[in-house]
């Protein structure tokens, strides 16, 4: 079984870097941050998955970590960010290039203030995906 998450990783890259609103409202997206990027920005973060296969059908579940980072005063900037990806995110999500994207759902959406004025957002996604 070949594993899915590289192409899952692409392919969010792909819809949220193409994506007009989100080239708005923040200053990139990424899967390595450069020192010195300027905030905010979002990160393809962590991910983990659990093997679903069974008898002649290969597949598996991910859980994959979106996150934004915003020092705007308050939070409402990278709630809003985060409000932005997640609908991006289930309204262009609909396929991974040699698999079978069966279902997608948001497991958590949450927002912190992790330095005093860098908030910080998640959007984690559970998929569940097969191999064609």
């Amino acid at each position: 079984m070949k594993s899915c998450i590289l192409k899952l990783q692409e392919e969010i890259l792909k819809i949220l870097d193409n994506d007009v609103e989100i080239k708005r409202v923040v200053n990139g997206v990424y899967d390595y941050v450069d020192k010195n990027a300027k905030l905010p920005y979002i990160i393809i973060g962590d991910c983990e998955t659990s093997d679903l296969s069974t008898e002649g059908n290969d597949g598996e579940e991910v859980l994959q970590d979106i996150e934004i980072y915003s020092r705007q005063r308050g939070s409402e900037e990278c709630k809003q960010i985060l409000g932005l990806v997640n609908k991006i995110i289930f309204s262009d999500l609909k396929k991974i290039d040699g698999f079978d994207l069966n279902t997608i759902k948001r497991e958590t959406s949450e927002v912190f203030d992790i330095e005093g004025n860098l908030y910080y957002g998640l959007l984690q996604i559970k998929l569940k995906i097969g191999e064609i």
